[in-house]
């Protein structure tokens, strides 16, 4: 009687086949607001979760080449977190309630002797 589950052949091309895909799809301006919106979603409920927050607008500013998410806490101030890079925004590289920014190394290096 044949084992009637795939091979590790075929599950390893098939996830690869979905690796590809997803990103392929992330090419599309409309899948990265998405992934940005989602990323940062994310990383405010695990963050701020009691604080109030609420989602308010979504931007892509070319100059940065990032995404700025905004939100609303319960005073009617409007915070606005950096989603970054454009090609896969699921990094936030600024938190305005922290007032800090997140550099890679290799950033914080050449920022050190600028």
């Amino acid at each position: 009687m044949k084992d009637k589950r795939p091979s590790k052949l075929k599950r390893v091309m098939l996830i690869l086949f979905i690796l590809f895909a997803f990103f392929l799809l992330e090419q599309i301006p409309a899948i990265q607001k998405i992934t940005a919106l989602s990323s940062s979603r994310i990383y405010v409920f695990m963050m701020y979760r009691d604080d109030g927050l609420t989602f308010k607008d979504i931007e892509y500013v070319p100059e940065f080449g990032d995404y700025f998410v905004s939100y609303q806490n319960r005073n009617g101030e409007s915070l606005s977190f950096i989603v970054s890079p454009k090609f896969f925004p699921v990094f936030i590289s600024y938190d305005p309630i922290k007032k800090e920014a997140f550099l890679p190394e290799h950033l914080q290096e050449e920022c050190l002797f600028a």
